[in-house]
């Protein structure tokens, strides 16, 4: 690993992985042609038993020719809460994201929300419009994920939606800042005896203390 290269990015893309050798390449691919490459990947594999592995190990020669770092790190299989703890040791960057591996990024959805936060340095997160499409048919989204009062998003108002589930999605469609979480959360950890609740548990905690922000543009699939 290029600790150099490393430490020279702005955004950390964190992604867990379980068996998705027949979706990743698609998320891999809307990162290597993003309009920016200020960014690390650290894909954190939860014991996958498929041909995920191979599959990742050779794109890292194909990132590394455009400068960046595609780290690669195996783990027992524990969950996808405990996947993306066991991640957020590696986050040492401005900004980072958590696309999930069965999703795929915009090409300019990495500038965009880096760009958003460069900005709004009083917004601790940023989210996007998302677009929901079938499995078997991608040429038009079939829905959008968005917010209806997109210009009112006093954090009052989001925290009341996100305790009663109203209004809020659930997918990681967002960019945190690394410093507003570790001062919202200093051990860098989320609770992982479950297998699930991690967007929740990585968004709650920056709404009390932060604005949010939020890109009306459709960058995440």
């Amino acid at each position: 690993m290029d600790k150099a290269m490393n430490k020279s990015k702005l955004v950390t893309v964190l992604i867990p992985c379980f068996n998705m050798e027949h979706k990743l390449p698609r998320l891999l691919e809307s990162l290597y042609n993003q309009t920016s490459r200020n960014f690390q990947i650290y894909i954190i594999d939860d014991g996958s038993t498929d041909n995920s592995p191979k599959i990742i190990t050779e794109y890292i020669d194909k990132f590394h020719s455009i400068n960046i770092n595609l780290n690669y790190i195996l783990k027992t299989n524990s969950g996808v809460a405990s996947t993306i703890n066991y991640g957020l040791k590696y986050v040492n960057t401005d900004f980072f994201c958590l696309p999930d591996a069965d999703d795929y990024l915009e090409l300019n959805y990495i500038e965009e929300c880096s760009n958003y936060l460069i900005n709004n340095k009083d917004c601790s997160i940023v989210f996007t419009k998302c677009s929901v499409f079938y499995e078997s048919f991608k040429k038009y989204p079939c829905a959008y994920f968005e917010r209806k009062d997109k210009f009112k998003i006093q954090n009052n108002l989001i925290v009341n939606d996100f305790i009663w589930e109203k209004n809020v999605y659930f997918c990681p469609n967002y960019m945190i800042r690394t410093e507003s979480f570790k001062k919202a959360n200093g051990a860098m950890e989320i609770f992982c005896k479950t297998r699930g609740g991690q967007n929740f548990q990585m968004i709650f905690p920056l709404l009390f203390n932060y604005k949010v922000g939020y890109i009306d543009k459709p960058l995440y699939n």
